[in-house]
């Protein structure tokens, strides 16, 4: 018989580990047919770990420790072709991160409105001659090491892991402790933007595709955090003295710091089905 904690256990392993799925989705004004990805996108993956010295769990200092994500996005804009000689031309392509993009009814034309977008690749600009044209646009994945604490639209690992402690800890799962020392894998996702732009009769015609890149999250666990005794026995409250511990800084990103090495199964990572 599963008890109330395993219960928990069991659902905020489940709720935790699932990944977000976000629906590709496009849209073209009149005079760009289509934005076609023929390169894969691959499975990125970002390593965090506790650098602080202190074993207290309130001390943590969370890190991306993992080279940034870099990769390249591939493949072919199509203009619209009305007839013979009467076809839109290829203008430009440029792709980012996050954000949201619409269709926007400007004096120019309907171009592809950015909110919020980040990680830019640099845009490919064409010669307004030809119906279609290839692209390849380079991407780097910007993760500053540590959040700064100021309010930003830009989407962190930290973040995410600071969520999923919370929700641990939220629904009985165990304390931050007992989160913080366990390895774990969490699976999302983010939204990659494809921009295209087509010239016809003068105007600019905007289209755009979403696409869903997916994230593994890898949390290296820290042995050493412990949970901080407060009380003694006598009525007194005595706060037990924190280990600090003589960590190096770590403020390089190199090979060491790739996705751990397990024999065994992280922590809450979903299971999957043999079939």
């Amino acid at each position: 018989m599963m008890t109330t904690r395993s219960l928990l256990l069991a659902g905020a392993a489940i709720l935790i580990a699932a990944p977000t799925v976000l629906a590709d989705q496009s849209d073209y004004a009149s005079g760009i047919e289509a934005i076609d990805l023929q390169s894969n996108i691959p499975q990125i993956n970002i390593t965090v770990r506790n650098v602080a010295a202190s074993t207290d769990p309130a001390d943590r200092d969370l890190r991306v420790v993992s080279n940034n994500p870099e990769f390249t996005v591939s493949g072919r804009m199509q203009c619209e072709v009305f007839g013979p000689g009467n076809y839109g031309r290829a203008h430009e392509m440029r792709a980012n991160f996050g954000g949201n993009v619409y269709l926007h009814v400007t004096q120019n034309g309907t171009e592809v409105q950015d909110m919020f977008g980040y990680w830019d690749g640099d845009p490919q600009t064409y010669s307004d001659q030809y119906p279609a044209a290839d692209f390849s646009i380079d991407l780097e994945m910007d993760l500053p090491e540590a959040k700064s604490g100021l309010a930003t639209f830009v989407w962190h690992p930290v973040d995410y892991v600071e969520d999923r402690l919370e929700f641990f800890v939220n629904n009985g799962a165990g304390t931050e402790a007992d989160f913080l020392r366990q390895d774990d894998v969490f699976n999302t996702s983010l939204t990659l933007n494809l921009v295209g732009a087509c010239v016809y009769n003068g105007s600019v015609r905007g289209g755009f595709e979403k696409v869903s890149v997916p994230i593994n999250i890898f949390y290296q666990g820290d042995d050493d955090i412990q949970d901080v005794l407060t009380t003694v026995s006598g009525g007194n409250t005595v706060a037990a003295p924190v280990d600090n511990r003589a960590r190096r800084a770590v403020s390089t990103r190199g090979a060491e710091t790739s996705p751990p090495a397990r024999s065994s199964r992280p922590a809450r990572a979903p299971r999957r089905s043999d079939n």
